[in-house]
């Protein structure tokens, strides 16, 4: 456009809108314009806005073009977005505590043991919080959200545990009575024989004269 009809070289080129505030005589007009910030005409916010309204950040790295403003999600999370917020991922099982009084879900997990074994951390959904989850170690079993799993495990099922008890002589039980500790596994005499032996085979003990005194009426029963 012209500014004075009138006269000769003072026409200019002028951004369009809603940069139609920069203009530059007799030659092309550098149009800048900071979606995050700036607001279109008719328009009572920046369109930059929708970023912060979803807790991210928001950069316009090429304000001589319109729409193309970056939602980026904030540290410790991931991922941005073009023209609009952005879907933010996180593993929180790799977030770092710099609080020494705060544990990380990592460090939550791993100081968790059982067996000597360390307990895992992993994230189901890493477009959720909150949702880490601790896992035993195998072969015990158990898991826990947002906190230290409670493992258990059957020794009976471990390794050879059972089978030092199936085949002693004579053969016994393995039981595992508390399955939250470990190397409590037993070895139980069938009855009528009595005993029992953590971890081992046990020696059995069997008096013939229980359950069978009643056939020696009255005479006298020894083992």
């Amino acid at each position: 456009g012209e500014t004075h009809a009138g006269a000769k070289g003072d026409w200019v080129c002028q951004c369009p809108a809603p940069i139609d505030f920069v203009s530059q005589m007799t030659g092309l007009a550098h149009c800048d314009f900071d979606e995050c910030t700036g607001v279109r005409p008719n328009e009572t916010l920046p369109r930059g806005q929708a970023c912060e309204a979803a807790g991210q950040a928001c950069h316009d790295n090429k304000q001589t073009t319109l729409d193309d403003f970056l939602c980026s999600c904030v540290d410790p999370q991931h991922g941005s977005h073009t023209g609009s917020p952005a879907t933010c991922t996180l593993d929180e099982c790799t977030i770092v505590s710099n609080d020494t009084a705060v544990l990380s879900p990592n460090m939550t997990c791993y100081g968790a043991t059982f067996g000597g074994q360390h307990q895992r951390c992993r994230d189901p959904n890493a477009t959720a919080t909150g949702d880490w989850v601790c896992e035993c170690p195998l072969p015990s079993h158990g898991s826990a959200t947002g906190r230290a799993a409670e493992c258990e495990i059957d020794e009976c099922e471990v390794g050879t545990n059972a089978d030092v008890c199936v085949f002693a002589d004579p053969p016994q039980d393995c039981v595992d009575e508390d399955r939250s500790t470990d190397n409590d596994w037993k070895c139980v005499c069938h009855a009528p024989a009595s005993g029992q032996a953590t971890a081992a085979a046990a020696a059995c003990v069997l008096d013939e004269c229980e359950g069978t005194c009643a056939t020696c009426e009255n005479n006298a029963c020894g083992a």
